[in-house]
């Protein structure tokens, strides 16, 4: 009767969704993570409403087989100039605080490697976040003033250590609306490579990863004051306290 063909179709329905998800995990095993590394900076370009800048520089495996990392290199993959969309087994956006999300993402690539199967990749966005007013200095943290973005997705490099391989990522920025005009930018290579200790007692091989102030030299913004607030790296990774 009705109630049985009612029942068929939940079926059907039912072991179509599962077909796809088993799909869906099957690609993602087979494809392994696509993230390598990623920085968020930004800087204020208005002071009210505060409009930030948001760069973020992220690098991803270069084979990672998928119609979205496809370019106009000579093998189909993506080389300098290309633009593309990044998609994963997560949706890969961009939090900006205030319950409001960037996705999909358009990123450059400004750097590759065949050999180390890398593209390295730059986005650059722009947000509007609403009026400072006298409530938001009176009581900052129940007004927004402080801001926790994040650029996140899912996987990292199936080759990682430490539990890390093919798991989400997350990269947190905090925003504070009223003091910052800017973060400190760091940059890396997404593959560095290190000689290994010839003897026990050698230091441990160690790299420099480049930062910079990240802030307007050009008098775009005229309203940032002369000189930035200064910054330095926690003893806790590396800086001097």
């Amino acid at each position: 009767g009705v109630f049985t063909q009612k029942k068929m179709m939940i079926n059907i329905i039912t072991q179509a969704i599962l077909l796809l998800v088993s799909v869906v995990s099957l690609n993602a095993q087979v494809n392994g993570g696509m993230f390598r590394y990623g920085t968020v900076s930004w800087v204020r370009t208005q002071q009210n409403p505060p409009i930030i800048r948001f760069t973020v520089e992220a690098a991803f495996r270069r084979s990672y087989g998928s119609v979205d990392f496809k370019g106009s290199g000579q093998d189909g993959m993506l080389i300098y100039g290309d633009k593309f969309r990044p998609s994963g087994y997560e949706t890969i956006l961009f939090d900006f605080g205030d319950s409001r999300i960037l996705t999909p993402m358009l990123f450059q690539v400004v750097a590759y490697s065949v050999v180390e199967d890398w593209v390295q990749a730059v986005s650059v966005f722009d947000h509007q976040y609403p009026l400072i007013t006298a409530l938001t200095w009176w009581k900052p943290e129940e007004n927004g003033a402080f801001l926790r973005t994040s650029f996140r997705g899912c996987c990292r490099a199936s080759e990682l250590l430490g539990g890390n391989a093919d798991t989400s990522w997350s990269l947190v920025s905090v925003v504070n609306l009223l003091q910052d005009y800017s973060s400190p930018r760091l940059s890396t290579l997404p593959i560095v490579t290190l000689r290994k200790r010839a003897l026990a007692t050698d230091l441990d091989p160690s790299f420099y990863v480049v930062a910079d102030d990240n802030y307007p030299s050009d008098n775009s913004t005229s309203f940032m004051p002369a000189m930035p607030a200064s910054w330095s790296l926690t003893a806790d990774i590396g800086g001097p306290g």
